[in-house]
């Protein structure tokens, strides 16, 4: 149904059962809602922060290769003390 866009002019009438027809021509399926709220206290506490946690990752990820030469020196080590 088009209705005059400045409003000038008699508009027609909505006949009653216009909106059922609508209604019925749109399929519409309930869905449950895809986010459930919860409350902050429902979130399982952690001994560890999010900071500590990238903090160590970032540290571990820069020691890489000296952690790595450590312990080849020291099973080098260990094989010529035998």
């Amino acid at each position: 149904m088009l209705f005059p866009k400045k409003g000038k002019g008699k508009r027609p009438e909505v006949p009653e059962n216009a909106v059922s027809r609508v209604a019925s021509s749109l399929p519409y399926v309930a869905v449950a809602p895809a986010v459930a709220e919860i409350k902050k206290s429902d979130i399982p506490k952690s001994d560890k922060s999010a900071y500590t946690t990238l903090r160590k990752a970032r540290s571990d990820g820069r020691l890489v290769g000296v952690r790595e030469k450590r312990a080849k020196e020291k099973a080098e080590a260990e094989a010529n003390k035998k």
